[in-house]
C-alpha cells in the first residue's frame, strides 16, 4: 500500500513536471512568434518610411518630365494638324523639341527614376508581413506593372525618335545647324511627307507614355496616402493635400436629384477609377450606373480606408453614392480624380 500511494506521488509530481514544461515551451514559442511579427512590423513600416521618401523625390522627376512631354506632344500636334499656323511653327527649334538628348521621348526614362529595391522586396516577402497590410503590397505589385510599361514604352518613342534622326542625317545632312532657329530644318519637316508619318509613329508613342505616366502616378498616389494614413496618423486634409502633391484633381458631386437624376452635362462623362478616403466611421456604398440609371456595379468602402470607386473607361457610366443616407453624384467628366470623405 506504501508503495503504491508513493507511486501514485510521483506520478502526479512527474505529470505536473511535464505539463510545466509543455506550458514553457508553448509559452516561449508565443513570445517568439510575437517578438517576429513585431520585427516584421518595425522593419515593414521602415520599408515603407523609405518607399514613401522614395516616391516623394520620384513625384517632382516625373511632374517635370510629364510636363515637358506634354509640351513637345503639343507641339508635334500643331505640326501634325492641318490648318496650324506655319509662320508660328517656323519660329520653333524644332530640331531640339525632336531630338533633344536630355529629354524625352529622344531620350528614354533613366532607370534611378524608377527603380527601388525596396518595392520587389516588399513584393517578394509579402508571406512574411501582417495581413492587413497585403492590400499594399498587391498595390506595389501593380506599380511594379505599370514601372516596366513605362520602361518599355520610352524606349520605344526613344528608338523611334534615333531612327527618325538617322533617316534626317542620310537624305538631307544640311539642316542640321546650330543657329537660333534652324528655318532649314523646320521647314522641310513641314514638308516632307516620310516625317509626317515618324512623326506620327513617334507622337503615338509619346501619348503612350503619357498615359504610363498616368497611371503610375495614380498607384503612387493611393500608395502614398496608404503610408501616411497608416503609419503618420494623418488626417483627411493631409490626404487631400498628398494627393493635390501628385497633381491628381479632386472630383466635385451633386446631390442627386429624384427628376432628371444624371444633370444634362453629364451625358458623356468618363470615369475610370476615382481615389476615394473614407475618413468616416461607417462604410459608404456606391453604384457605378448606365445612362439608362441601371445598375451595373454597386460595392462598399470600409471606413477609414483609401481606396477607389471603380467606373468605366467608355463614356455614359456614371458613379453615385451615399452618405448618412444622402445620395451623390459625382459631377465632372473626368477619367481620373480623388474625392475625401470626411466627418
Amino acid at each position: 500500500m506504501v508503495s503504491n500511494s508513493r507511486f501514485s506521488k510521483y506520478l502526479i509530481y512527474a505529470i505536473g513536471e511535464i505539463i510545466l514544461v509543455v506550458l514553457g515551451i508553448l509559452i516561449a514559442l508565443q513570445v517568439n512568434n510575437w517578438n517576429e511579427t513585431r520585427l516584421n512590423r518595425n522593419e515593414l513600416d521602415q520599408l515603407l518610411l523609405d518607399l514613401e521618401e522614395f516616391m516623394s523625390t520620384q513625384k517632382v522627376l516625373f511632374n517635370r518630365e510629364i510636363n515637358k512631354l506634354k509640351e513637345t506632344d503639343s507641339i508635334m500636334d500643331l505640326i501634325l494638324t492641318e490648318g496650324s499656323d506655319y509662320k508660328e511653327l517656323i519660329k520653333i527649334r524644332l530640331d531640339t523639341v525632336i531630338f533633344n538628348h536630355l529629354e524625352l521621348p529622344f531620350r528614354s526614362l533613366p532607370k534611378h527614376y524608377i527603380e527601388f529595391s525596396n518595392i520587389e522586396n516588399l513584393v517578394n516577402r509579402k508571406e512574411d508581413f501582417p495581413d492587413d497590410y497585403w492590400q499594399m503590397i498587391y498595390d506595389l505589385e501593380g506599380l511594379l506593372r505599370y514601372s516596366e510599361e513605362l520602361t518599355y514604352k520610352s524606349e520605344l518613342a526613344s528608338k523611334a525618335a534615333r531612327e527618325y534622326r538617322d533617316y534626317l542625317f542620310q537624305v538631307k545632312p544640311q539642316i542640321f545647324k546650330t543657329d537660333s532657329v534652324n528655318i532649314s530644318f523646320n521647314s522641310y519637316i513641314l514638308n516632307d511627307p516620310t516625317s509626317t508619318i515618324r512623326l506620327r509613329e513617334i507622337k503615338n508613342y509619346t501619348e503612350g507614355i503619357l498615359g504610363a505616366f498616368n497611371r503610375y502616378n495614380y498607384s503612387s498616389a493611393k500608395i502614398s496616402a496608404i503610408i501616411n494614413y497608416q503609419l503618420n496618423e494623418v488626417n483627411a486634409d493631409d490626404i487631400q493635400a498628398v494627393w493635390t502633391s501628385f497633381n491628381i484633381p479632386q472630383l466635385r458631386s451633386e446631390i442627386c436629384q429624384k427628376e432628371n437624376f444624371i444633370p444634362k452635362n453629364q451625358k458623356k462623362q468618363r470615369h475610370g477609377r476615382i481615389l476615394v478616403f473614407n475618413d468616416k466611421n461607417t462604410s459608404i456604398p456606391y453604384k457605378l450606373l448606365n445612362s439608362e440609371e441601371e445598375v451595373i456595379l454597386e460595392r462598399t468602402i470600409d471606413p477609414k480606408t483609401v481606396s477607389f470607386f471603380y467606373g468605366a473607361p467608355q463614356p455614359n457610366y456614371y458613379i453615385t453614392y451615399q452618405i448618412d443616407g444622402d445620395c451623390f453624384i459625382i459631377t465632372e467628366p473626368s477619367e481620373y480624380g480623388f474625392i475625401v470623405i470626411s466627418e
